[in-house]
């Protein structure tokens, strides 16, 4: 396996979680974004964009969210994003506006609108000047009574994988499971992911399909195939960021 190669890929990352035989593997992980903040939990989730990697293979700058609705009509736009960019947040807010509204043809009824949760993945932190922070939640609320909230149509979830966890720093513990088999193999042995997996079913069943996927002869065209994309993507933000 390549040196430098992890999960922390938006195509790797897609390739393992956005295919319907994932989508259980899929839940357990939003279940464990959704526990670190108290939220409640998924039944099930339908891949509403499935990936097919032998359409991606030529299509190296597509975006690869994943797009997916639970058993309750909720809508969840999925994603890792491995290089910032200074645009990251609109960025964000626009593709949940456009799920948002595309739910609705001309002449339906507002409450047929169900609620856009994002949840980002990324490998560079949420707040610039506080790398310790590797969780929060967005949402509209009141500027003066945060309690009051103004709709939960919206919420968006970020997290942080950096290089090296600590597992303080997250409410739960499971979460922090599922980040370091984000970095797997990169910064997470095969012997520490094997550890984890005995405590965690769910995550060993993901552990196992990551294994195979990254593996797989067949896959390794399009893995290479972002790497390269990713790398120029890199130099870009280095170039920008020094000016």
């Amino acid at each position: 396996m390549s040196k430098g190669l992890s999960l922390c890929d938006d195509g790797i990352f897609r390739g393992i979680f956005g295919n319907e035989k994932s989508a259980p593997i899929l839940v357990n992980l939003v279940n464990a974004v959704l526990k670190n903040s108290n939220d409640p939990q998924i039944q099930s989730l339908e891949i509403q964009n499935p990936i097919q990697l032998k359409d991606q293979l030529l299509q190296k700058e597509t975006i690869l969210d994943i797009k997916a609705k639970d058993d309750q009509g909720q809508l969840f736009n999925i994603e890792l994003q491995a290089c910032y960019h200074v645009n990251f947040r609109e960025r964000v807010l626009y593709y949940i506006a456009k799920v948002y509204s595309k739910e609705l043809l001309e002449g339906d009824d507002y409450s047929k609108l169900q609620p856009v949760i994002s949840i980002v993945f990324t490998k560079f932190p949420i707040r610039p000047n506080h790398p310790e922070i590797l969780f929060d939640t967005f949402e509209l609320r009141s500027k003066f009574d945060p309690d009051q909230i103004y709709t939960n149509h919206i919420k968006i979830y970020c997290i942080y994988v950096p290089d090296q966890l600590d597992e303080v720093l997250l409410q739960n513990p499971e979460l922090y499971c599922w980040l370091k088999l984000l970095n797997y193999p990169d910064k997470t042995s095969e012997a520490e992911m094997e550890q984890i997996a005995a405590t965690y079913p769910q995550i060993e069943e993901a552990f196992e399909t990551a294994k195979e996927f990254l593996e797989n002869p067949a896959n390794q065209e399009f893995i290479e195939g972002r790497r390269k994309f990713q790398m120029v993507q890199r130099a870009i933000t280095n170039t920008n960021l020094e000016e």
